[in-house]
């Protein structure tokens, strides 16, 4: 299941991106489109960087057993800067105490603001997303974090039942931490996603 979601999530995801942003170069050189061409291969560039810090944070993980070496607000802070793009706003919202997980938590989290992201960026077209992280306390749980990933995209009906994948491994991922899984979306008022975890 480890390395199934690990395949999803980092090569799976950024493989498909770069899929895409190459039929889009490919279509728009065919046109003649020289301002679309150099947008789409720009975008190829930024997606290729992101694959190889994701091959080689894996591999680090795997070698060391940990998340990459890196303190969960700055695999975070990576993340966003690397999905930021004209007309996408990416704000990163995380409480102080929280910043510093060190655990196979930490890696859980990554990959679902991660999957979420990307879902965002290929099929929201929204202008704007808030990651945020934070500690609460509720009746349940006790004390927890809360995570929310929140665009403001087309959103979806979330009674369709085909199973998207990527939604499937995020409530894996959340449950697998003993937490409450999170999906609120309707059609032109965006989606949230997230859970809170103990």
């Amino acid at each position: 299941q480890a390395m199934a979601r690990s395949l999803h999530d980092d090569i799976g995801q950024l493989t498909t991106v770069l899929m895409q942003h190459a039929e889009l170069a490919g279509i728009a050189c065919r046109n003649g489109d020289a301002d679309k061409t150099g947008e789409a291969i720009a975008e190829i560039a930024v997606t290729l960087k992101m694959l190889m810090q994701s091959v080689r944070t894996s591999l680090h993980a795997l070698r060391e057993g940990g998340p990459g070496g890196l303190k969960l607000g700055e695999q975070l802070e990576q993340l966003c800067a690397g999905w930021r793009r004209p007309g996408l706003v990416i704000d990163l919202l995380i409480d102080t105490e929280l910043n510093d997980i060190e655990s196979a938590e930490a890696s859980h989290i990554y990959h679902v603001v991660q999957e979420a992201l990307n879902n965002v960026v290929r099929h929201a077209g929204a202008s704007r997303v808030c990651v945020s992280l934070r500690s609460v306390v509720t009746a349940e749980q006790g004390l927890a974090l809360e995570l929310r990933v929140k665009d403001d995209g087309c959103g979806f009906d979330t009674a369709d039942k085909r199973g998207f994948m990527g939604l499937v491994i995020m409530r894996e991922r959340i449950e697998a931490m003993g937490g409450v899984w999170l999906l609120e979306s309707k059609a032109q008022c965006g989606t949230m996603i997230g859970g809170t975890i103990p």
